[in-house]
């Protein structure tokens, strides 16, 4: 036992090295499995036509329970009762003309409140739809909901994703969570790697780090990242 109390901290350097390697491939189980899906997603549904509210939402719960993912869904009447609310939602699903306040103001509204929910228009009326793309992820047609409901609804959840999740990358004896919105691409240098970010979050984190590509390919694939070769 005095020998072992002895030679110990010998060991301490590799066991913080397996701890890190253990916590990398946890992560990295959450993002390949889909563990990340605990996140609950707030949603809200607002049209003023009750039999539309209602299609959207059976539409809405199928899609969530088909993917599993645990959420929230409020509906509502008018854009005025949806800016009521005091709840922030990632995805609101809703029409443009109303009676009183159209959507094109709510979202402005919502934007305002959070810059990160995002908007999908469902509309009858295709003239909308240039002003709509401003402030939206998607422009639908009522008369499409069967063709890109769904689509859209994955590319907002994708999205989402895209805002919320980070990225460790250590540097020295420190390490960083590095929002993977922020990241524009990685490269390989000098036994480095270079993170390339944008332009307002380049004082904020490292700008080179330990590892390899290797190690951070399957978690950047799974959110829109793709591999670049050289060409031989």
């Amino acid at each position: 036992m005095n020998d072992f109390r002895k030679h110990f901290p010998v060991f301490i350097p590799y066991i913080l090295q397996i701890a890190f390697i253990v916590q990398f491939m946890l992560k990295l189980y959450k993002v390949v499995s889909g563990v990340d899906k605990d996140k609950i997603m707030r949603l809200a549904i607002c049209d003023d036509e009750l039999p539309m509210r209602q299609q959207l939402q059976k539409r809405t719960e199928t899609f969530m329970a088909e993917r599993q993912i645990p959420y929230t869904l409020d509906t509502f009447a008018s854009a005025e009762k949806l800016l009521t609310s005091e709840k922030i939602y990632n995805i609101v699903l809703m029409d443009v003309r109303f009676t009183g306040m159209d959507g094109m103001q709510a979202a402005m509204a919502l934007k305002a409140r959070c810059m990160d929910t995002l908007i999908i228009f469902i509309s009858s009326f295709v003239q909308y739809a240039p002003l709509g793309y401003q402030s939206t992820i998607r422009y639908i047609l009522k008369s499409q909901l069967d063709v890109y409901f769904a689509e859209s609804l994955d590319a907002a959840i994708s999205q989402i994703h895209l805002q919320s999740d980070t990225v460790e990358v250590c540097y020295g004896k420190k390490s960083s969570q590095i929002p993977l919105s922020q990241i524009l691409y990685l490269e390989s240098a000098n036994r480095m790697i270079q993170l390339h970010l944008e332009a307002d979050s380049k004082e904020m984190f490292p700008l080179k780090c330990y590892g390899k590509l290797e190690e951070y390919e399957m978690i950047l694939q799974k959110r829109t990242f793709c591999i670049a070769t050289k060409a031989t």
